[in-house]
């Protein structure tokens, strides 16, 4: 089973303390973003960046790595890391069209450590490029690319309800590596009788320091808007009696009425966008929960 935390490789097998005149990590400044050195960029021919799967379902895990083909045995990491440290500035990896890139090479006087290895998960369908990107003098010195198709296979997204795996009676987070301002949370259990999962949204707290109800509005923002992409508009839309009937039609797990915003009814599952009863519970403000259509 491939590692879900990324693999570090740092110098001399720990991270050393740092120099005098280096206090924080240095990321280069691209210049240049064109591709110049030929001396290093024939040291970093072989180095590229494969995916463990060339497809995979949402929420589940696409593991990336670096991989050079010019290092073997048991020492093939340690080369890696050290060629990268030794004839690069910096080293990034990103999804095309995404917020942000992740450093994958630092430094620090002279100690340094390098990402190997680290999981993605994708929310949404469709067919992604990433690519990997090294610099030397502001200049790109090696670049690779791989692309991931992400579908939907499951009853409620990732989920199938007459298949319970490792994820049932957990919450599973989805890291994206900074391409969101949120991530995802999924809670999917069996519970008197009950089979549901809850999907539940993250933001950073201290942008929301003080004003959780700001707060709780991105989360409705972001729950419903995701719902809506992935299973189109909702078939219950209005906070009244007429759809806490169907609510109740629906769904096994007892809510007040003035929790029902949204009722989405999908082939295999029913899906329902919730208020929270109260703010102490897991989350903020809103949650989307499912059960298995009876």
């Amino acid at each position: 089973m491939f590692k879900k935390i990324a693999f570090f490789v740092l110098a001399g097998g720990m991270l050393a303390s740092c120099s005098n005149d280096d206090s924080t990590w240095k990321n280069s400044e691209i210049v240049n973003p064109e591709v110049g050195n030929p001396i290093i960029e024939g040291q970093l021919k072989s180095l590229k960046v494969v995916s463990n799967l060339g497809e995979q379902n949402i929420l589940s895990m696409v593991v990336f790595k670096l991989q050079d083909s010019s290092a073997s045995g048991n020492i093939k990491f340690l080369a890696l890391a050290d060629k990268l440290k030794s004839n690069l500035d910096s080293l990034t990896w990103e999804i095309k069209g995404g917020a942000t890139k992740m450093q994958l090479l630092q430094k620090q006087g002279d100690s340094y450590s390098v990402r190997l290895e680290w999981g993605h998960h994708f929310y949404l369908p469709g067919t992604y490029t990433t690519y990997l990107k090294a610099y030397k003098d502001g200049l790109v010195v090696a670049k690779d690319s791989t692309s991931t198709r992400v579908y939907v296979d499951g009853d409620f997204l990732n989920i199938q309800w007459n298949k319970p795996d490792g994820n049932f009676n957990t919450n599973t987070g989805f890291i994206n590596n900074g391409n969101e301002d949120y991530s995802f949370s999924l809670f999917t259990n069996n519970r008197d009788g009950i089979l549901s999962s809850i999907l539940n949204v993250r933001f950073d707290d201290e942008v929301y320091e003080g004003n959780l109800d700001d707060l709780a509005n991105r989360e409705l923002e972001v729950l419903t808007n995701y719902m809506t992409t992935l299973y189109g508009e909702a078939k219950y839309q209005q906070t009244n009696e007429s759809t806490f009937i169907e609510y109740n039609k629906l769904f096994k797990r007892t809510v007040q009425q003035d929790q029902v915003l949204k009722i989405w009814v999908g082939k295999t599952s029913n899906i329902v966008l919730l208020k929270k009863a109260t703010r102490a519970e897991y989350g903020h403000g809103y949650e989307i929960y499912a059960e298995p259509k009876s």
